[in-house]
């Protein structure tokens, strides 16, 4: 029988615990995954690049994602799991395409790059995403690397990203303010002040 390593749900198996050390609280949902019936398949036929890849990935405190195959099935960590909103943990062992539909014309292109072996980064990108049930006004800045397997071909994309659209909407509301401001020191009257708001 496989060796395995008790966890407050029960046996894990070791290969898998393996894959998935470091992981926190994203564990047990890692573990829990049947990733047979995913592109990637069983973690303990992942290869050394890709299980590299996911140690990184899953022991980092930054949000970073890991998109794996042709298909650029999705890994993620804890940190990250908040960028796809509702969509987690559904969105794990997904295709990239599948997790996204609505902002695939936008980043399709950038991973196609990564994937040629061209690093994308974007900063305070638009990204209108469906994650909480509406579409959102979101803002990141993130980037896309190749990840290259054991033969030296790109097998992957890795993504570091970061959600910064509450600085920029704060900017941009700020901004008005200021200006906002600045206009009405040429009020006289209320009805002036009003015209300028």
């Amino acid at each position: 029988p496989e060796p395995t390593e008790t966890s407050g749900s029960g046996a894990i198996p070791r290969d898998v615990a393996d894959v998935f050390a470091g992981a926190g609280a994203m564990a047990p949902l890692l573990a829990a995954l049947d990733w047979s019936r995913t592109p990637m398949g069983p973690p303990g036929g992942w290869p050394q690049s890709l299980r590299s890849a996911v140690s990184i990935c899953l022991g980092a405190k930054y949000p970073i994602a890991i998109y794996w195959g042709h298909e650029l099935t999705l890994v993620y960590n804890e940190a990250w799991s908040t960028i796809p909103g509702d969509k987690h943990p559904w969105a794990l062992g997904r295709p990239a395409a599948e997790v996204w539909p609505d902002i695939w014309h936008i980043v399709g292109p950038e991973f196609e790059s990564a994937l040629r072996g061209e690093a994308a980064w974007a900063d305070d990108r638009l990204l209108p995403m469906q994650r909480h049930g509406y579409l959102e006004e979101t803002y990141f800045n993130y980037n896309l690397s190749p990840i290259r397997g054991e033969s030296g071909t790109v097998e992957g994309v890795f993504n570091a990203g970061l959600d910064t659209t509450s600085r920029v909407l704060g900017e941009r509301r700020n901004d008005l303010l200021r200006e906002l401001a600045g206009a009405m020191a040429d009020a006289v009257v209320v009805g002036d002040a009003c015209t300028i708001a």
